[in-house]
């Protein structure tokens, strides 16, 4: 902003001097041919394949007029105190250029509602998004959010996803699988449980799964900020499922554990079992007990075209503290 502040005075001084402007913007509106003027329309253009937008996020020296303008307008946006409700949200996307929702929660509690998290505040958030004019809005949904959701967490988050698609923005909905990464929550109880003497399992066992690794996730939404096309719905899933069965084996060996065999809970004792442990253990929900059985199979390969590669396939490296694939996301 103190760039775009100072080229904006520099103009305004140089023009009540009336010396000649070397700038984008002078190449564009003077009739007087200018070689620095057009070199520096030049350098800002090969700048911008480097930084997106760098032009106006950094040097543009009307933005700031244009915002001090719109701040004293006799049309603008107002907030209604009757119906405000403080969250500041629509303050945290003031000035940005791309919104991220990575809020989710696998079950309810007393102070966490799927209503309020997967549904309220996001479409409370797409809506400050556009209301501010940010265009670039990603939302991370989850696999089986579709015409098929049945249950709340899926509805919920459906919800969201449809109000994004519903607004004029390039809006990206990304569903990706089983997450498996690095501190991920669901992974950790995985791993419990694939070093027991013998792995337990709901029912046969074969329920299928597509996992996708935290990086292929991170790296997908980098993708969708600097893509130019239109949003997309994407199912970021492995495109060849594997059992529930056979995950918690593949976790075991990764552990560097000798093969074991696997016992069989009946779906009537892990009913019951999520009966009393659901109200104090969300993961342990009879819903995600349902989500299980059902199972969910989906495409992939629309979202691999547009990743351009194959996914990445968990190995040691993926049940470390920090997964060194990682590293290179942070910029």
């Amino acid at each position: 902003r103190r760039l775009r502040i100072l080229s904006f005075w520099l103009l305004v001084g140089a023009s009540a001097a009336q010396l000649r402007i070397t700038s984008p913007v002078h190449f564009g509106f003077s009739k007087v041919y200018d070689p620095a003027s057009i070199l520096a329309t030049v350098m800002v253009a090969l700048a911008a394949l480097i930084v997106p937008h760098v032009w106006c996020r950094y040097l543009c020296p009307w933005r700031e007029a244009i915002a001090w303008a719109g701040k004293h307008s006799v049309r603008r946006l107002e907030t209604d105190p009757a119906l405000c409700t403080q969250c500041g949200r629509c303050e945290s996307v003031c000035g940005v250029d791309a919104v991220v929702n990575a809020v989710g929660i696998i079950g309810q509690t007393a102070a966490q509602r799927f209503d309020v998290l997967h549904t309220l505040a996001p479409q409370a958030l797409f809506a400050a998004a556009h209301a501010q004019g940010v265009r670039r809005v990603v939302q991370i949904s989850a696999q089986g959010a579709d015409g098929s959701a049945f249950s709340p967490y899926h509805l919920s988050k459906r919800a969201a996803d449809d109000a994004l698609r519903a607004l004029p923005l390039q809006g990206w909905v990304l569903r990706p699988g089983l997450v498996f990464g690095p501190g991920g929550g669901s992974q950790t109880l995985f791993m419990r449980l694939a070093r027991l003497p013998r792995i337990p399992v709901v029912g046969d066992g074969m329920q299928e799964i597509q996992p996708v690794y935290v990086g292929d996730v991170a790296a997908t939404v980098l993708q969708c900020l600097h893509s130019p096309g239109p949003g997309q719905t994407l199912d970021l899933v492995r495109p060849d499922p594997v059992t529930f069965a056979q995950w918690l084996h593949t976790l075991r060996s990764l552990q560097g554990l000798a093969p074991t065999t696997l016992v069989h809970l009946p779906w009537a004792l892990a009913h019951s079992a999520a009966w009393v442990l659901g109200p104090w253990w969300p993961l342990a929900h009879a819903d995600n007990l349902r989500m299980l059985r059902q199972g969910h199979r989906v495409d992939a390969s629309v979202w691999l075209r547009f990743l351009g590669r194959l996914p990445t396939q968990v190995c040691s490296e993926h049940l470390q503290a920090r997964a060194p694939a990682l590293d290179g996301l942070e910029q």
